[in-house]
């Protein structure tokens, strides 16, 4: 029993469909109607400092912020060396997330979140400077010491800095 000769022209047909479904899921579910959120993110571009050498080409993260009428309400800050993520993902929005033991405190010009082992300040002037104080690197890596990193988002740019 032969195939339809237009068999695999209509399984494309429908994969085509069922990716553009699932991107404009994608979209909707990172976008808000109102304008209201606003989402920055960047690659973490890490000195060859943070790392042995061997382990430096296997070294990347990501950071992104997420605002929402104006104020730093979540944060990721996600980094991995070979097969050790270390992952620090927070919101402010319980609601979603009830889980989620952080405190956010907010200034003028900076959000302190106080999270379970350690706490991060975010300062937002041009750029947004996420830093961390006291964050237990066993409690969200499997690694000991403490993460002191300070990581640089500039809005545009695809690279952040670390300090």
């Amino acid at each position: 029993m032969s195939a339809h000769p237009n068999m695999n022209r209509i399984r494309l047909q429908r994969l085509l469909v069922l990716q553009s479904i699932s991107l404009s899921l994608l979209v909707l579910t990172s976008f808000n109607a109102f304008g209201a959120d606003r989402s920055l993110s960047c690659k973490i571009k890490f000195p060859q400092s943070f790392a042995h050498p061997q382990d430096y080409e296997q070294l990347n993260g990501y950071l992104q912020i997420v605002e929402t009428d104006g104020k730093v309400s979540e944060f990721t800050f996600q980094t991995q060396v070979g097969h050790w993520p270390c992952s620090v993902d927070v919101t402010a929005d319980k609601t979603t997330r009830p889980w989620d033991q952080s405190k956010w405190r907010y200034t003028t010009k900076e959000t302190k979140v106080s999270l379970e082992k350690g706490y991060a300040v975010i300062d937002k002037s041009s750029n947004y400077r996420v830093r961390f104080f006291d964050l237990d690197r066993n409690y969200y890596c499997g690694m000991n010491g403490l993460l002191v990193d300070e990581v640089i988002l500039t809005p545009g740019e695809k690279l952040c800095r670390v300090k």
